[in-house]
């Protein structure tokens, strides 16, 4: 008897630091990252005649400005950091900033007539946004279980796009001859809006996994004219056409992996 009154005296004595902290703050503190994903980028542009273009209709000129729109792929992989508190037994407040790399640029071609007896006109469209990167505030909880936690990212993106676009313009087939054409580069950086949520699941001690979804809007650029650099029947060289991107717009699911410098379970 009083062998086992030892042994559950012993045993009290060794959980009572434990009792005294109270429960282990699992998430709580710095921690660093990698990801990779994949999504989507929507952007449209519009193209308008302008000058002595809309003066001189030959061709129907006034109708070869138009609206295209672009919806392509994209994969990218980047790196993340930040840090969590823990807020009572199951909530969190924290902050994460992060910086991806994107593929290639993608390219669109969009072909259309102005019209019985009208040009023809090709908008030749190649853009990218080659890195981007994000700080967002993060709020979360553990509701479902300790080890697993869900959140929900708001804050400022910030990306750099780079555009390059020709209009180009020709007599209607048969014997089509080039009219005019109109180049553009626009390049910026660019400062928008990041909104996103996930879940993250701890894999041991101090790592974990990660996968959420954002979404990420970039800003217009302004709109750029230009001149045209072809020559062709009645052409002048005042003849201007305006180019101008819309906001881009970013969906993406990433899937990430963290370390933790703070406190885990059973630290």
């Amino acid at each position: 008897m009083k062998v086992a009154a030892a042994i559950v005296l012993g045993l009290c004595g060794l959980a009572s630091p434990a009792l005294a902290d109270g429960p282990a703050k699992i998430w709580s503190g710095f921690y660093l990252g990698g990801n990779a994903g994949f999504g989507t980028t929507n952007q449209s542009y519009t193209t308008t005649p302008q000058a002595t273009l809309v003066s001189a209709p030959f061709f129907n000129s006034t109708s070869w400005g138009a609206q295209s729109q672009a919806t392509d792929s994209v994969a990218l992989a980047g790196l993340q950091a930040g840090y969590n508190i823990e807020v009572g037994s199951k909530a969190l407040i924290g902050l994460e900033a992060g910086a991806e790399a994107l593929t290639a640029p993608n390219t669109l071609n969009y072909d259309f007539s102005t019209g019985s007896g009208g040009a023809l006109v090709n908008d030749q469209i190649s853009r990218s946004i080659p890195w981007l990167g994000t700080v967002q505030a993060r709020l979360g909880t553990t509701i479902l279980s300790p080890s697993v936690l869900l959140y929900v990212s708001g804050g400022v993106a910030y990306g750099h796009e780079n555009i390059k676009a020709t209009v180009n313009t020709a007599t209607p087939f048969p014997g089509s001859v080039p009219l005019e054409s109109f180049p553009f580069s626009v390049s910026a950086d660019k400062t928008g809006v990041a909104l996103g949520g996930g879940f993250e699941w701890l894999i041991g001690d101090r790592w974990s996994m990660k996968a959420d979804f954002q979404s990420i809007r970039l800003p217009a650029l302004s709109a750029r004219t230009s001149v045209t650099t072809v020559f062709g029947p009645q052409s002048l060289p005042t003849d201007a056409v305006s180019f101008k991107p819309s906001a881009a717009q970013l969906n993406i699911v990433r899937l990430g992996v963290n370390y933790h410098f703070g406190g885990h379970a059973g630290k």
